[in-house]
């Protein structure tokens, strides 16, 4: 079983949920675990919204080793955006101390664009402190040769905590998993996608990765 199937059945019993690993973070945890249950209803946000999700031409990539490739851009996208799957969202904040929490939530939109929504809390706070942040995406394997997996360097672009596009989302999500989950989500980020990496970098590019 791949951990992040394991982490969804793990937190959709209501008993691991009485637990204080659950209740000392409920926020990220109930936005996680929305996000990876119906990561549909992020999407659908975009087109109830009217916004064109592309499946776009290829394009260039920045690799690991600094060269550049024409790859195609949908190859990355249905990678970064099946289920199940969860990754880990590094932050820092103004003056350098640094973060890491597990997210289910995070989907391209397009060849260059990353969403996601966030509870309130630390990794909201960083990154509006700093803008960066790296998604790793990490599938286990025997050994660790074979493992795959993705570091995707972001840049927060802007971030709603009101509006049409929070409100959207969060109606999505109160369908699926009711009301609660919903009222944790309290904003949706946007990221412009820089470099692409493989989890281990031996300079084979992150084609090879995944």
């Amino acid at each position: 079983m791949h951990f992040e199937v394991a982490i969804v059945e793990f937190w959709t019993d209501g008993r691991n949920r009485e637990t204080g690993a659950w209740t000392g973070n409920r926020d990220i945890n109930t936005v996680m675990l929305a996000t990876a249950l119906a990561p549909g209803e992020f999407l659908a946000v975009w087109s109830e919204m009217n916004v064109e999700i592309r499946l776009p031409p290829p394009i260039l990539f920045l690799t690991g080793s600094d060269e550049t490739g024409f790859i195609m851009p949908t190859r990355l996208m249905d990678y970064f955006n099946k289920q199940p799957r969860i990754g880990v969202l590094s932050t820092a904040s103004r003056d350098g101390k640094v973060d890491a929490a597990v997210f289910g939530s995070p989907q391209m939109t397009d060849e260059k664009t990353v969403v996601m929504a966030l509870g309130k809390n630390r990794t909201f706070e960083y990154l509006r402190e700093n803008p960066n942040a790296v998604f790793i995406i990490v599938e286990s394997g025997e050994t660790i040769m074979d493992w795959k997996g993705l570091r995707v360097y972001l840049r927060m672009k802007e971030y709603a905590t009101s509006g049409e596009m929070l409100e959207t989302y969060k109606r999505g999500i109160a369908r699926v998993l009711g009301e609660e989950a919903a009222a944790m989500v309290h904003a949706v980020v946007t990221f412009d996608l820089g470099e692409v990496r493989p989890l281990v970098d031996m300079g084979q590019g992150w084609e090879s990765s995944i």
